[in-house]
């Protein structure tokens, strides 16, 4: 189908493209194919890097892109994320494991319903925590992404939810998702390959 974007972001990111690829195209020699553009976000910075990053690719094809978000929300639909993953292939979202804003829009019910939007997320995921040594990557590490959402019945769905109302109830869904608990949660990771 045809991919679509969350609406806020889009128009978020709409509000400042024009800027940001007068920027850029002052920088980047048109067909110059020697030029990498890194785009990194956190939280709404992490959507707004995200639906950047297609768009440089996509206007700007001779240009390397490589995308990497913190706490990011879901951006797109199905048709979004697998044009998206085809066409910027190095993206990395980082998502501490109690960032309940990171799981955001919420996929609910165990089945489509016809009309609803379903969200997900771009790239490879890297897991990580202030709790353990190192991080978990999609690609890398054994194992299914143990972000993505997979409930076999109801009972499974509501006690996912109850999790992640405790995280935010608790505080820790809201200090694992700010600049602080992100930087901790890297630190954590990096000190284990570099004391």
């Amino acid at each position: 189908g045809v991919p679509h974007a969350h609406f806020g972001f889009a128009s978020a990111y709409y509000s400042v493209r024009e800027s940001i690829f007068r920027v850029l195209t002052s920088l980047i020699p048109p067909h110059e194919d020697d030029y990498e553009v890194f785009l990194t976000g956190h939280s709404l910075g992490g959507a707004l890097a995200t639906l950047c990053a297609v768009d440089v690719r996509v206007r700007m094809p001779h240009v390397g892109v490589t995308m990497y978000n913190f706490g990011s929300p879901k951006v797109g639909d199905e048709s979004f994320v697998l044009r998206y993953n085809e066409i910027v292939p190095n993206s990395f979202r980082v998502v501490n494991d109690a960032d309940v804003f990171a799981r955001l829009p919420r996929n609910r019910g165990l089945g489509s319903v016809p009309g609803l939007p379903y969200f997900y997320h771009v790239g490879r995921t890297v897991l990580t925590s202030t709790e353990k040594p190192s991080a978990w990557i999609e690609g890398e590490s054994a194992g299914e992404d143990p972000l993505k959402d997979r409930w076999a019945d109801l009972s499974e769905l509501l006690d996912a939810e109850v999790s992640l109302m405790q995280k935010l109830l608790d505080g820790r869904g809201w200090k694992e998702h700010v600049e602080n608990g992100y930087h901790a949660a890297m630190e954590q990771c990096t000190s284990s390959i570099a004391p």
